[in-house]
């Protein structure tokens, strides 16, 4: 399984890629783990300058997202990393079911909620979290993150705003 040759909407191949990264995985919970050092690794490799562990908390969500809810016997998962000339990261997550409800109809979970948490943590850290159908099968969830840190996630961790 590829991702689609023709660029989809706000595709970071029109924003000018400085690198990129991609690798398809099995859909099973082990994944989630290969997926994270995969990426941890090549942020580093990458020397991007935002918030590696919060880059790698939403490429874990992603990929858990698409294990749990796009699944599909014979289909794997697809990780694509691309680093930006500005020092944006995009992290997208292609899985074979094409459809995304209750996307557009998000709110913040209880606090005893056991799941739904992973779009609201990907927004918290400062993703901005789209997704688009794909040609042949499929869709892809694509969350853009900028080179620093922002300022909000900062504050939560007790650092400086800056």
């Amino acid at each position: 399984m590829s991702l689609p040759s023709s660029p989809a909407p706000h595709s970071p191949q029109a924003k000018g890629r400085a690198k990129e990264w991609s690798m398809g995985y099995t859909m099973v919970y082990a994944s989630v783990a290969l997926t994270r050092r995969h990426a941890l690794r090549r942020l580093a490799i990458w020397g991007w300058a935002g918030d590696t562990y919060d880059a790698v908390l939403i490429v874990s969500e992603l990929v858990s997202n698409a294990i749990n809810h796009g699944r599909r016997v014979g289909h794997e998962l697809r990780l694509r990393l691309v680093m930006l000339e500005c020092g944006a990261l995009v992290i997208e997550v292609s899985d074979p079911v094409a459809d995304f409800p209750g996307f557009d109809t998000f709110s913040e979970p209880e606090e005893d909620a056991e799941s739904g948490r992973g779009l609201f943590v990907m927004r918290r850290l400062g993703g901005e979290v789209t997704w688009h159908p794909r040609p042949h099968v499929g869709k892809t969830v694509r969350v853009s993150l900028r080179g620093g840190r922002s300022p909000e996630v900062g504050r939560a961790r007790g650092g400086s705003a800056g």
